[in-house]
């Protein structure tokens, strides 16, 4: 499942990659039309940087 995966690419991948992996799912839920649970990711993605 998608939150699977979520939890799979964020738990498993090196500090450097958190902030690409979270701003990546941003933008699929961006497109998907879910914005409120994208920009959540974007503020993580950000928080990261």
């Amino acid at each position: 499942t998608q939150k699977e995966t979520e939890d799979f690419l964020l738990n498993d991948s090196q500090e450097d990659d958190c902030a690409f992996i979270e701003s990546n799912i941003g933008r699929v839920l961006h497109f998907n039309g879910e914005w409120n649970e994208a920009l959540k990711y974007y503020d993580l993605a950000h928080d990261e940087k």
